[in-house]
């Protein structure tokens, strides 16, 4: 099943706005050398575990993009913050309560330190979110670096 249909990175990184859409069950990425192919999957691990890889804990000043930061710099209605949406496809047996598709969004926030807040697609119940967190911890992402 493809559980994925699309990754959303912001500011996160070499990433400014970035999109992967149309995924399948593999997809293999590839690219010049510095053209952001680690920093994907950097994004994916900060968002199943909570830090870029196994050997980095989370920096906001380390994973902030760094064109953001000069135009946070420049004016002060510029917010410090990054995020990750992904999309998913909700696995059949979570279809009644999720509906066939809905996204969680993680965004770190400068002034909020290490933690995220984390935003649900606006068609799950506040009362259903708890399902949400259920499936997402049946999900194992494993970073493995090259």
């Amino acid at each position: 099943m493809q559980l994925i249909e699309e990754i959303e990175i912001s500011y996160f990184r070499s990433f400014y706005k970035f999109k992967l859409r149309h995924l399948s069950d593999l997809n293999v990425i590839f690219g010049k050398n510095d053209s952001g192919k680690s920093n994907v999957v950097r994004a994916l691990s900060l968002f199943f575990s909570g830090q870029p890889d196994h050997t980095q804990a989370y920096d906001f000043v380390t994973d902030f993009c760094e064109q953001r930061l000069r135009e946070s710099e420049e004016s002060e209605d510029v917010r410090k913050f990054l995020y990750v949406k992904i999309t998913f496809n909700t696995p059949k047996t979570f279809h009644r309560s999720l509906g066939k598709q809905f996204y969680v969004k993680r965004q770190w926030t400068v002034t909020r330190g290490t933690n995220y807040l984390e935003e649900v697609s606006s068609s799950i119940k506040p009362s259903q979110r708890h399902i949400v967190t259920r499936l997402l911890n049946k999900i194992r992402f494993i970073y493995i670096p090259a």
